[in-house]
């Protein structure tokens, strides 16, 4: 990295979606190891968060989403520097399409995961104890999201 390159955080959308005890979810490979996490993915310059939730989860999953209140927020900081991610978790619910396979490489399935074997089951971001307070903790709501408020 030359002295000038400005460094910003990634910002990543995820989803929960829950239906019938399970939780929808992606199993990435990348670099020889194997994570479940919420199917999402990054926000692209300009694109309200809503909207890159809604196109992550077409690309990961085939599915059509509503997107719900955010549920989560973490940051995830590599002990060197290397990466600084800003995961952004939001309740959703589906609306349409069929579950299938992603096209991306690194996404080995997408599945419907039931959530009493999530405990044994290696996550990433390491968000899985707050994941399991929060739908366990049927008063939760979240905080709503408010979307793109830019007015001119």
């Amino acid at each position: 990295m030359e002295s000038n390159e400005v460094r910003r955080p990634r910002i990543r959308v995820g989803a929960v979606i829950l239906q019938r005890g399970r939780l929808l979810l992606v199993r990435h490979e990348k670099a020889g190891r194997a994570y479940w996490m919420p199917p999402g993915g990054g926000v692209d310059w300009g694109e309200p968060l809503d909207a890159a939730l809604q196109r992550e989860l077409r690309e990961e999953t085939g599915l059509e989403i509503e997107v719900g209140p955010l549920m989560l927020l973490k940051d995830s900081i590599h002990p060197e520097g290397e990466r600084h991610i800003v995961h952004l978790i939001f309740r959703a619910g589906v609306i349409g399409g069929t579950l299938q396979k992603s096209r991306d490489p690194r996404v080995a399935e997408a599945a419907w995961v039931p959530i009493e074997s999530l405990r044994s089951a290696e996550f990433f971001p390491d968000v899985l104890p707050q994941l399991l307070a929060v739908l366990s903790d049927s008063g939760y709501t979240g905080v709503p999201y408010m979307g793109n408020t830019w007015r001119p």
